[in-house]
């Protein structure tokens, strides 16, 4: 049996709240100042939202932005720019939104005229607050870890797995940050936080993750 971990690890999972901000465009050209204006919060519900629902649901992933410039402006180029934008790339929304802001600006500059949106697709700024809930699973070790995988809620693992790297400040997750940090392994801590985001969905994640512990399990029986 492998040790108990220095730091017991507990699952949370989260529910959003999402509230319109009254800034809203109908062009490029507000949207570019509705970027500048709003939170970090908005700037966040509208690029990783979308990036959740997509594990969820197996489709496509626009981030709102993109989504929009694209079907109610018709900016296919431009949707397609702000679309392949690495969020996890980005540690805080200050980096992403100075990306976007650069990609929509570099846009506008070579533009004669805007596109206004028909009436009625303007974009509307929204932002959310995630209320932190905890399941009461706790574990100690990587037999109870492999367990509880198989056991929490998609939402759950969503939570550890996804937006963990803003709240850490680093490019990793929960899961991996606990098995390196509280069961001395980098090296699967290194292999979980290598599974590639934008190419599984959050079933995928979850079967990889439980089978690179099973192999780390096997190694140690």
């Amino acid at each position: 049996m492998l040790k108990k971990a220095k730091q017991e690890f507990q699952f949370h999972t989260s529910s959003d709240l999402v509230r319109l901000t009254g800034e809203k465009a109908s062009n490029l050209k507000e949207l570019l100042e509705g970027l500048g204006k709003v939170s970090g919060a908005s700037i966040f519900h509208h690029t990783h939202h979308a990036f959740r629902e997509h594990h969820f649901t197996d489709g496509l992933y626009f981030n709102d932005f993109a989504y929009w410039v694209r079907n109610s402006l018709n900016e296919d180029s431009l949707s397609e720019r702000l679309a392949s934008i690495d969020i996890y790339e980005h540690l805080g929304m200050r980096s992403l939104r100075q990306e976007m802001i650069r990609m929509i600006s570099g846009h506008l500059a070579q533009k004669r005229r805007l596109q206004n949106a028909p009436a009625g697709e303007e974009f509307h700024f929204c932002d959310s607050m995630s209320i932190i809930i905890a399941t009461g699973r706790i574990v100690r070790t990587l037999e109870e870890f492999e367990q509880a995988l198989k056991d929490i809620s998609s939402r759950s693992l969503y939570y550890h797995f996804f937006p963990a790297r803003i709240r850490l400040k680093k490019k990793t997750n929960d899961f991996s940050a606990w098995i390196e940090d509280s069961l001395d392994n980098p090296k699967l801590a290194r292999r979980i936080n290598e599974i590639d985001l934008y190419i599984n969905t959050i079933r995928e994640i979850r079967k990889k993750i439980i089978s690179l512990v099973e192999e780390e399990l096997n190694a140690h029986s």
